[in-house]
């Protein structure tokens, strides 16, 4: 459930910088265990998580946009 949260928050502020001691804070755990436990869930360290969500979301932009102009 707290990991859910988390995630959801990430996705809803992609677009804006995240701090670890935010994302930490809205899960009431300590920056340690919020590392640990965040690792284990994505497999992957936090950041490359972030990263590649922003990357997905532009790649998704771009295709939005590369569709439009083909209807135009």
């Amino acid at each position: 459930q707290q990991v859910n949260r988390v995630i959801d928050y990430i996705n809803s502020h992609l677009n804006e910088p995240l701090r670890v001691e935010t994302l930490a804070r809205e899960v009431c755990l300590s920056e340690y265990h919020f590392h640990r436990i965040m690792r284990a869930y994505l497999h992957e360290p936090l950041a490359t998580y972030i990263a590649r969500q922003r990357v997905e979301r532009a790649v998704m932009y771009q295709i939005g946009r590369a569709s439009c102009r083909e209807r135009v």
